[in-house]
């Protein structure tokens, strides 16, 4: 993989590289925030992704360049009891895409006069030569195997204090919406600093009420676990009497089920469209993602949350979000969707209100680092 030619940036301003990781959508679309209010700044963005990812990112910001990476291309067992395994298998690849992707950027920093680089999760992304700052929420790691966590955590921190910053996309006080994931008990060997909740959602009422309960059904993450739980939705939403939009989670792809009197069937929606959408719905039904769960507390919507089995982080989220009545989350085994819409729409559970990106924050590191004056 070498530096595309057909790529012009302005040389008038700085520079920055923003890429998300490949690992399902969500850390694409929390990006999605930061570029918006980059935008607005005397700045040149630079995006660089992979996969779907990239196609999401493309569709977003149609305008920006983009940067081929390598694709971590991590997948999960079938068997959810096994995924933990599986993805511990992958581990050998995922450190030489890490190897290829330092080595990319270091081509690109000269190729297009890069000043800084803003990644969400891609530990590749570090360089002595200019600033890199990491996103990240797990400052600990959930490998579903107490014995590994202190390990995983260890060499996650580790990769982290290779970069001259790490920002936490939670809120600091109360566990915020991550608990231990992003509120460590140990000391971490480096400052990190909370960024609030990144949604690509603003904040949108509702547009009308309706006699009819309205859902939206959003699928994401990686296969074969995407595909399981669409399959066990299709055969659990026959007979529901509701207005069903259903995200299915494959953004640049064509074929789609044919929408019916009740449900419509998207492959991917805009974040304009879609939180329209969620503002509209009276429940959400989605994966325990933590991308997920911080739109949904930014739009302070009801919602039944699937972690995805043998996701130990998903697991971990999924009991901590219940614990706190924030969400209604139940297994995918134990999913009855009827009887969990119900438990949902009369429970206590009520999102956690979240404040929105500390725009401050991101503009004391850019002044900090002479990219705006």
């Amino acid at each position: 993989m070498t530096a595309p030619k057909n790529i012009s940036i302005p040389d008038n301003k700085p520079a920055i590289l923003l890429a998300p990781l490949d690992w399902g959508l969500g850390h694409a679309t929390r990006l999605i925030p930061i570029i918006k209010f980059l935008e607005n700044k005397e700045v040149s963005l630079v995006l660089a992704a992979s996969g779907r990812s990239k196609q999401l990112l493309q569709e977003e910001f149609p305008k920006l360049p983009m940067l081929d990476l390598p694709s971590y291309d991590i997948r999960y067992s079938k068997n959810g009891a096994l995924t933990s395994l599986k993805i511990l298998t992958q581990i050998p690849r995922a450190a030489r895409v890490m190897q290829e992707e330092n080595r990319l950027l270091s081509d690109y920093i000269r190729e297009f006069d890069l000043k800084a680089v803003i990644t969400d999760n891609r530990p590749g992304l570090h360089s002595d030569e200019i600033p890199c700052v990491y996103i990240t929420h797990q400052l600990e790691i959930r490998t579903g195997l107490r014995w590994l966590d202190r390990y995983a955590s260890k060499i996650h921190q580790k990769w982290i204090n290779k970069f001259d910053a790490c920002w936490v996309p939670d809120q600091e006080k109360n566990g915020g919406l991550a608990g231990a994931l992003s509120h460590p008990i140990r000391k971490t060997g480096f400052e990190y600093q909370y960024i609030g909740c990144l949604s690509r959602y603003p904040k949108i009422e509702p547009s009308s009420k309706r006699k009819r309960l309205k859902l939206v059904l959003m699928l994401s993450g990686p296969e074969p676990q995407r595909g399981i739980l669409e399959k066990k939705l299709l055969d659990q939403i026959k007979g529901l009497d509701a207005e069903i939009d259903f995200i299915r989670g494959l953004p640049g792809q064509m074929e789609k089920p044919i929408d019916n009197a009740n449900i419509r069937f998207f492959n991917h929606l805009p974040a304009t469209d879609l939180g329209k959408l969620i503002a509209d719905s009276d429940l959400v039904v989605a994966r325990c993602g933590y991308s997920t769960v911080m739109d949904l507390a930014i739009l302070q919507k009801k919602a039944i949350l699937i972690p995805t089995p043998g996701q130990a982080e998903q697991n971990y989220l999924s009991g901590y979000l219940k614990e706190k009545k924030y969400f209604h989350t139940i297994s995918q085994s134990s999913l009855d969707l009827k009887k969990d819409i119900e438990d949902c729409l009369h429970s206590p559970y009520s999102a956690l209100d979240c404040s929105g990106l500390e725009e401050k924050i991101i503009e004391n590191w850019l002044r900090s680092k002479g990219l705006i004056s």
